[in-house]
């Protein structure tokens, strides 16, 4: 996912030039695709099926649908475990709690905290 809209917040705070925010976009997008073409490698490897779709935009808008107009049975994407509170927490929430109310499925919601045991794979 390339969260262009917190690329456009820099380029409206005069942060970014336009040129700048597209070479980012760019580095971003193929960043990305690598981490995802990672992911569909460890998972063939383990014998699992695993298409990648990597989308440019708002992330819980993407993802959620991309959910819908898939018809997938399940999303399942990390969590920062809640790091936003007081105001921020009410107003914005986090991606994760957006995707959870608007993809039309379940989701499964992994803290980044936990971690692996030492020999265990991301599809163990």
């Amino acid at each position: 996912m390339v969260d262009t809209k917190s690329l456009a917040a820099l380029n409206r705070l005069g942060l970014a030039l336009p040129a700048e925010q597209r070479r980012q976009k760019k580095r971003m997008s193929h960043q990305a695709r690598l981490f995802a073409r990672g992911l569909v490698t460890a998972a063939a490897a383990k014998g699992l099926s695993v298409e990648r779709v990597v989308k440019e935009g708002v992330p819980f808008v993407e993802i959620a649908r991309l959910a819908r107009g898939q018809k997938v049975d399940l999303v399942v994407m990390g969590s920062y475990g809640g790091h936003a509170e007081g105001v921020e927490k009410i107003f914005f929430g986090s991606t994760a709690e957006k995707v959870v109310r608007t993809a039309g499925c379940p989701v499964l919601t992994v803290p980044l905290s936990v971690k692996l045991k030492a020999g265990e794979g991301a599809w163990a």
